[in-house]
Formats: structure tokens, C-alpha cells, sequence
């Protein structure tokens, strides 16, 4: 079964998903940066009590296979924010290892 769109409804349909392809890539950007707070109290407290690292690994883990799904999909957005939280992710595994 085939669906047919007209030119016009193709138009809005294309303008919505470049407003929300754009709205993801901010979103996708700026979310792993509510982690900073966290990396910055390990690092200035030089402290990791009551850090649940195993969660942070997790999260790592989780990232990696976003990105690897998103570099086999092309699907920019979602390598721009899977990478950025393998950065915060890592910082604080690492901060965990230095510290612990």
C-alpha cells in the first residue's frame, strides 16, 4: 500500500521536522551540561562519597551505544549529545577512579 502526499502537506511536514531536527540538536547539547555541578564538586572537593559509580558507568555504557546506533543511522543530533555525555560521563568515572 503506497500513501501520497501532496507538495504542500510535504512542505509543512519537511519545515516541522527541520524546527524539531533543530530543536533536538539544542536540546541534545545543552542537557549533558546539567552534569558540570557534579564534575565540578568531585573535582574542587576532591571527593566521591556517596557517588554511585556503577550508575555513572551505566550511563556511560548507554551513551556509547546511542552513539554507535546514531554514527550507523547518520542521525546528527544524537551523535552530538551521545558524545557529549561520553565527556561528562567519563569526567566522572575518571573522577571516581583519581579519588576513590
Amino acid at each position: 500500500m503506497r500513501f501520497h502526499i501532496d507538495k504542500t502537506a510535504y512542505k509543512i511536514l519537511k519545515k516541522e521536522q527541520t524546527a524539531i531536527d533543530r530543536s533536538m540538536l539544542l536540546v541534545g547539547s545543552i542537557t549533558p551540561l546539567a552534569t558540570i555541578p557534579q564534575i565540578i564538586a568531585i573535582y574542587s572537593a576532591q571527593s566521591v562519597e556517596n557517588l554511585a559509580v556503577f550508575t555513572w558507568i551505566l550511563y556511560d555504557l548507554s551513551s556509547i551505544l546511542f552513539l554507535s546506533y546514531a554514527i550507523v543511522h547518520k542521525l546528527t543530533p544524537l551523535i552530538i549529545s551521545s558524545t557529549l555525555w561520553i565527556i561528562v560521563d567519563s569526567a566522572v568515572v575518571i573522577g571516581w577512579i583519581i579519588f576513590h
